[in-house]
């Protein structure tokens, strides 16, 4: 999950939440692994109940919301690359009628 659904989830039920290196997002390709990533923090005594939240069946299920983002990337790039592959094809066949 991203770190502003964690934060959100966990609110909700009552726990307080602290983000650190929130500002690395950006930049998780390449400093962010550098740092650790960005970082949930809250108090000691909720963290059981934090951790029990996020192992929940409800947090399944927004961790499971969550993904058709994902897969719309995915597809973003992939028809991106298709449409590469199609100039790519037109550019050959274009440079094999000018040399026949």
């Amino acid at each position: 999950m991203e770190a502003g659904v964690v934060r959100g989830y966990l609110e909700s039920h009552g726990i307080s939440v602290s983000v650190r290196d929130e500002h690395t997002g950006a930049l998780r390709n390449y400093l962010g692994e550098i740092v650790g990533g960005i970082k949930i923090q809250v108090p000691s005594d909720q963290v059981q109940d934090a951790l029990a939240l996020l192992h929940s069946q409800e947090a399944d299920e927004i961790r499971e919301a969550s993904r058709p983002k994902k897969v719309a990337r995915l597809m973003i790039w992939t028809f991106f690359a298709l449409i590469a592959l199609a100039f790519l094809l037109v550019l050959l066949k274009a440079t094999t009628v000018l040399l026949d």
